[in-house]
């Protein structure tokens, strides 16, 4: 579960709506919400404060889940670094590749 749906979850557990929260927090529409819901932002720290506050849930949630959002993108990446490292070492373009010239 990322950051995004995990927020979603709360929100809607607590029984409000994305404007509701919009209008808490001092926004004039429910994109704001409505983005870091789908991932494509991250919110303030302050105000992952008043979500906490405002949907009743446990700080210590929302941290476990924020270290498993960020431990997952860092392990995609390092994968995403050592195959291309990988490929310009050996000159081979897939793991594939790589398997048939005795490579790891």
């Amino acid at each position: 579960m990322t950051v995004g749906e995990f927020l979603a979850h709360a929100r809607l557990k607590a029984n409000l709506s994305q404007w509701d929260v919009a209008k808490k927090l001092g926004y004039t529409s429910p994109q704001f919400v409505s983005n870091v819901e789908r991932g494509i932002s991250k919110p303030p720290i302050k105000v992952l404060k008043t979500l906490v506050e405002m949907y009743g849930i446990k700080p210590r949630d929302l941290i476990v889940t924020i270290e498993i959002q960020l431990a997952r993108e860092m392990n995609a990446r390092i994968r995403e670094i050592r195959e291309a490292c990988l490929s310009v070492l050996t000159g081979a373009r897939s793991p594939k590749e790589r398997k048939w010239k005795n490579t790891f």
